[in-house]
């Protein structure tokens, strides 16, 4: 399915749309790496615990709820990244949320929270993503690979407006008795699925020109009828 979604044409469209948006930026520090703990949420009430007033401003993140309480869910997956005291005694938690298999442009979403030290929120995600689990893992990301996986153009201008306002978050070595932080450790982690988007650009859109596709009718209605069946065929599966 995610093989047969991301050889859409719509779906080329957007990716071409969102390489040359991310190539036109002026900011320089796309290539900077981040360290995130990556936690797979399995039950309403932890990922409420996370993002239920979230999902109320932002319908996008229903998908993911959703997803939790149908008959055979797929993985959901929330990374955090995190930067400590971005004001006094307030931090700023960087979530990107995708389900696993990723569909591009569906879903891949970022929420970012600001909370108060030893707030409920942040009790509740030191609870979740405390690394002395072996559910939690550190994993590595660049801010480019980020912005080519949110789902979102306003979520997109959201989380590229975090990176330009000079974003410092925490970083993580590891020793044999487990992850601890370290703001000099080195980029040796595993790294995000938003490191590896696979999206196929097929021999007929690689031989038109974006001005040219957007000017032919027949080309986007059938971009917009595919994108439909699919998802009817989603929510059927």
């Amino acid at each position: 399915m995610t093989k047969s979604w991301n050889q859409m044409l719509s779906i080329q469209e957007r990716y071409h749309d969102r390489l040359q948006n991310i190539k036109e930026i002026s900011y320089k520090n796309g290539n900077k790496i981040h360290h995130g703990r990556i936690i797979t949420i399995k039950s309403l009430k932890d990922w409420n615990s996370l993002f239920y007033n979230n999902e109320k401003l932002n319908s996008n993140l229903n998908i993911y709820s959703k997803n939790l309480y149908s008959d055979k869910p797929l993985e959901c997956k929330v990374t955090l990244i995190l930067e400590h005291n971005c004001r006094p005694n307030v931090h700023l938690g960087v979530f990107i949320i995708h389900l696993n298999p990723h569909r591009q442009f569906f879903d891949g979403h970022a929420v970012l929270i600001e909370f108060e030290n030893k707030s409920q929120i942040h009790q509740n995600i030191e609870q979740l993503f405390d690394l002395k689990k072996p559910s939690t893992q550190v994993v590595q990301m660049s801010e480019y690979d980020m912005l080519k996986f949110i789902a979102d153009n306003n979520n997109y201008d959201l989380l590229y407006e975090c990176f330009c306002n000079n974003f410092k978050p925490i970083r993580f070595s590891h020793i044999k008795e487990g992850y601890f932080v370290d703001k000099f450790a080195d980029n040796d982690h595993e790294e995000h699925d938003c490191c590896h988007i696979e999206i196929p650009i097929t021999d007929y859109y690689a031989g038109l020109n974006l001005q040219d596709q957007q000017s032919e009718p027949n080309i986007s209605s059938y971009w917009n009828m595919n994108l439909n069946c699919l998802e009817l065929q989603t929510r059927k599966n």
